[in-house]
């Protein structure tokens, strides 16, 4: 199993992967059309020139055996027209913005059910930090995630139902759909540029704002643990929270250091586990593998070198497993 690009060979497969989630991804609809688009801007992005021709990443976690897709994850530039709210306690309102919260924003995270808690998902999210450290010069200087909203046991977003639907024309799912497959014109013509004053919200609304679904908890808490802290930046659409950090200070990409990378011994038993990826960015590899460190060195099996596609003595970037765990 290993993270490598998006391919746009992968359309079928990825869309698919998509269409047999229960899971909706605002980033990524399930509209063919958007995706195919998507890959097209991901694998321009693979070959850029300038930081400001690097618009996207999809990365998705590939499993050889069963040559199929079991996973995706993304990065993308923030557009100019970024709407939120701000929990502005001074004006006692929820306040409309269009300002980017950051210039990078973390998204498209979805696991196939059968291959999580095997640590993939933990993988899936932070390839994403090792990738953004192979820049050479620092493609941002901070980096956030916009985290689904809280809903009750039926399914529904009180944020939505008692503030937002009154707003625009349509249920919550087809609003939220265009609003990722179409984002410059749901800008342009259905944003409801509006604040919101504290004393028109119901308190039990005002208990849920900026508390996260309950399929979110774990990616929240691993941005948590990453260094990422919320900010006063909330949903349009459910009130889900918008976490923030700087791109320095993120866990993973404190903790990583360069390797070289060698086999290891024949019959040597590995007892350490490492996410390890390649140092490039076209062409970008990472995986979680068993490797020696010695010396400046990390000892892997072949078949590692062959699925990072390295040979001996080149350079890796990597973290220890628990460490990647921690604070």
């Amino acid at each position: 199993m290993y993270i490598r690009p998006v391919k746009e060979n992968d359309l079928d497969a990825l869309f698919l992967f998509l269409r047999q989630s229960k899971t909706e991804l605002t980033s990524l609809p399930k509209n063919k059309n958007s995706l195919a688009e998507k890959i097209a801007q991901s694998s321009a992005s693979e070959n850029f020139q300038e930081l400001a021709d690097w618009h996207r990443c999809l990365m998705v976690l590939y499993d050889p055996v069963n040559d199929t897709i079991a996973g995706i994850s993304g990065l993308e530039r923030e557009k100019s027209c970024a709407p939120h709210y701000i929990i502005d306690q001074t004006n006692k309102c929820l306040r409309f913005s269009t300002a980017a919260v950051s210039p990078i924003k973390l998204g498209s995270l979805l696991i196939h059910e059968e291959y999580r808690n095997y640590g993939l998902g933990g993988l899936l999210s932070k390839a994403r930090f090792l990738y953004l450290a192979n820049f050479s010069h620092p493609i941002a200087d901070h980096i956030h995630a916009e985290l689904r909203g809280w809903v009750d046991n039926n399914g529904r977003s009180l944020f939505w139902e008692k503030i937002s639907s009154s707003f625009y024309d349509g249920s919550f799912s087809s609003i939220d759909q265009y609003r990722g497959t179409h984002p410059e014109i749901f800008f342009e013509s259905h944003i409801a540029a509006h604040n919101i004053p504290f004393f028109l919200i119901e308190d039990d609304v005002k208990q849920v704002i900026g508390t996260v679904h309950k399929d979110t908890e774990n990616a929240k808490r691993m941005l948590e643990k990453e260094g990422f802290t919320h900010t006063d930046c909330v949903d349009i659409l459910d009130g889900g929270p918008i976490l923030k950090s700087t791109l320095k200070n993120v866990f993973t990409i404190k903790k990583s250091s360069l390797f070289s990378v060698s086999t290891n011994r024949e019959n040597e038993k590995i007892s350490e586990t490492w996410m390890i990826s390649n140092i490039k960015v076209n062409g970008f590899r990472a995986g979680i593998y068993p490797a020696a460190h010695r010396s400046g060195h990390l000892y892997v099996h072949p078949q590692t070198l062959a699925a990072l596609e390295l040979d001996p003595d080149d350079l890796v970037r990597a973290v220890p497993k628990n460490a990647a765990h921690q604070r």
